[in-house]
């Protein structure tokens, strides 16, 4: 396994692990993959902790407990919700597993559109704003969710409003996106 990263505030690294007298790219040194989920997050640590990688890479300390009172307070606070949710005691599996688990928080609100991108069919993405004071701000985008035949009532709406410039305070630099000359507000339920 080879990784590198760099960055304007952080110094190039180059990690390297390979079985020694192997040459199968599938096998990891040390057997990281037979140690459990615990064992290799503590190893991960001490590698970021040794080599003081910061920013954009960030550690999340291990939480063990109430899962649901977790889940609770991270909707609260309007979180995704607990995006990776693993048995300690599991060994590493490269594919999807009962001891790996997302699971997300369902948030609602209404969200203007200010601008989407078109598919052959209908939409492949709505772009949202967001009102703050006096300014329409980009909040995000949304691009699943809706089966074709709503993506294609979304797109036949969304058409007769489209504008060379959105109604954002800040334009956004993406040039597939179609802006609108009016929002249209949409009440969405999120999960991430």
């Amino acid at each position: 396994m080879r990784a590198a990263r760099t960055s304007q505030n952080c110094r190039p690294i180059s990690l390297e692990a390979t079985k020694i007298g192997s040459s199968t790219s599938s096998s990891i040194s040390f057997g990281l993959m037979a140690k459990s989920q615990l064992a290799r997050k503590e190893l991960l640590k001490e590698l970021i902790e040794s080599n003081q990688i910061k920013e954009p890479i960030l550690y999340s300390e291990h939480h063990e407990g109430d899962g649901q009172a977790l889940f609770e307070a991270a909707s609260r606070l309007r979180y995704e919700g607990i995006i990776i949710s693993k048995r300690i005691d599991a060994p590493y599996r490269s594919e999807r597993a009962e001891a790996w688990q997302k699971i997300k928080a369902v948030q609602k609100g209404r969200f203007p559109v200010v601008g989407f991108i078109r598919d052959p069919t209908g939409v492949a993405a709505l772009y949202l704003g967001k009102q703050e004071g006096k300014q329409l701000i980009y909040m995000g985008k949304v691009g699943t969710g809706w089966s074709r035949t709503t993506s294609r009532k979304i797109r036949d709406a969304l058409d007769t409003v489209v504008s060379p410039k959105s109604r954002l305070s800040k334009q956004l630099k993406k040039p597939k996106v179609l802006g609108l000359s009016r929002s249209s507000l949409l009440k969405l339920s999120i999960a991430t």
